[in-house]
């Protein structure tokens, strides 16, 4: 069988099909939005059936984050937001400083266990002179609770402070054998001008010798004129005269209740 195609055959194609582009076009163009939305439609419509055919199967659907927040597993949804490198700087100061403030803390805490031992470390005292003294000695280390040391005269309290030796206070007799309490005292005072000791006068003769070396001066570390002695006591005194010096010089401590027990002063209280 023999077809005869006419000569313009071609040309009616070509036509045909510029106009069903052309009319493409026109649809698209004056409902794109629609198109979207339809296509958008059928892939939903066949991903939703996709899936529940893989879960009616048995299979569970994985989804997997992003590779960069694998090394920290998050809730599924949550949304991992870069962090500016002004806030990592930031919180990098903010830990040093809490470093800081930590290692601050924990030497203010030394310091100030350092100061509750050294208030809880028993008071200690000197006795320099050449007659008996128990009577003060007992008082002081029975019943007040202090350390107590006795010399006999004034070269051993001056060879006591030379090695190097230190006490809380020293109870000072004026008359001895020898050098005097107040030559004595005022030789470790001016060779030892940064101790922190107190200088306690006692004597039998308080009219005449006591008033004499509490009149007795010092040039001190600061270059400040001081008192020789810080008080002054009678010869064998009784506890409430004893009690009444000390208050002067330290401060006692609450948790001995009726006992009477003295502590060392704060620096910043301290004379």
């Amino acid at each position: 069988m023999t077809y005869n195609i006419p000569k313009n055959y071609n040309l009616n194609i070509r036509l045909t099909s510029l106009v069903a582009l052309f009319l493409s076009l026109l649809f698209i163009s004056t409902d794109v939005n629609a198109c979207c939305c339809g296509l958008s439609e059928v892939f939903n419509h066949f991903t939703r059936r996709f899936t529940n055919q893989r879960t009616d199967q048995g299979f569970a659907e994985i989804v997997l984050p992003p590779a960069d927040t694998l090394a920290k597993p998050r809730p599924s949804g949550m949304h991992v937001a870069a962090v500016p490198a002004e806030i990592g700087r930031d919180k990098r100061i903010v830990d040093k400083d809490a470093a800081v403030l930590g290692e601050t803390k924990t030497a203010a805490a030394s310091e100030t266990a350092s100061a509750i031992m050294s208030a809880q470390t028993p008071l200690t005292a000197l006795i320099v002179d050449d007659q008996s003294v128990k009577g003060l000695e007992k008082m002081l280390s029975l019943r007040l609770h202090f350390t107590v040391t006795v010399l006999t005269s004034g070269e051993a309290a001056q060879d006591f402070f030379d090695k190097g030796s230190a006490v809380d206070i020293v109870f000072m007799d004026y008359s001895m054998g020898g050098i005097t309490g107040l030559q004595a005292t005022r030789s470790i005072r001016e060779k030892h001008k940064g101790l922190l000791t107190k200088f306690i006068i006692h004597s039998a003769n308080e009219e005449r010798d006591l008033k004499e070396a509490m009149a007795a001066t010092f040039v001190n570390s600061e270059g400040r004129v001081r008192s020789l002695f810080d008080g002054r006591i009678p010869k064998g005194p009784d506890i409430d005269t004893l009690k009444a010096e000390l208050v002067k010089h330290f401060l006692t401590d609450p948790s001995e209740g009726r006992k009477t027990k003295f502590i060392r002063k704060p620096a910043a209280l301290a004379d």
